[in-house]
């Protein structure tokens, strides 16, 4: 039965990649806005990973975090560990360290898409929870061999500083891989419609 889960998201995860790939190929064609394409190429995996029971233990379910998420003058620099957040509630960090320690699940926080990709890659993992910007989400869904539900970040500030998400998007996102919900749709059509409000 394991196994032919396992095949069941590896289909899901290919049938991901077969898409995003079409969407990038008719940017220009369809003359739609870079972000605009890449929010709903991000709303289309969110829905496509919800319509599958893909149910995982915590060790095995990933949440990956940008730097920027960290208040930028911030002097505890924080990467593997998310408990060496000192709970100043200045940024985002303190609640999704919260979250983490709730769920007990692995969680990194990370400068780039590649570096993200690495630490994917060296565990053994099923599932990923990520937030990032939309071209971060966009390159790491599409290279990624493991179902994500992505969480784009809002960006007051502009890009790469003290950012900021909503953690509850976040946990309902966890939740949906730890409780193996089949679409969930009041948590996933959340973190799919929700807006990305930079301004």
């Amino acid at each position: 039965m394991k196994h032919k889960k396992r095949i069941g998201v590896r289909v899901i995860v290919g049938l991901n990649k077969l898409l995003f790939r079409l969407i990038i190929g008719m940017r220009g064609l369809l003359r739609i806005p870079k972000p605009k394409l890449q929010s709903l190429f991000i709303r289309a995996n969110n829905r496509l990973v919800s319509r599958y029971k893909v149910k995982v233990p915590a060790e095995e379910l990933l949440l990956l975090l940008p730097h920027c998420l960290q208040y930028n003058e911030c002097q505890q620099k924080i990467s593997d560990d998310l408990e060496l957040c000192e709970g100043c509630g200045r940024c985002d960090i303190c609640q999704l360290a919260q979250i983490r320690k709730k769920y007990q699940i692995p969680a990194f926080v990370v400068d780039g898409g590649q570096l993200a990709l690495a630490v994917a890659n060296r565990g053994n993992y099923r599932a990923i929870v990520a937030v990032a910007c939309e071209e971060e989400l966009e390159k790491g869904i599409l290279e990624s061999a493991l179902p994500v539900l992505g969480i784009v970040n809002r960006r007051p500030e502009g890009p790469c500083r003290n950012t900021k998400v909503e953690a509850e998007l976040v946990e309902r996102a966890i939740n949906f891989f730890l409780e193996g919900h089949q679409c969930l749709k009041e948590s996933i059509e959340v973190i799919s419609m929700r807006r990305n409000n930079n301004y």
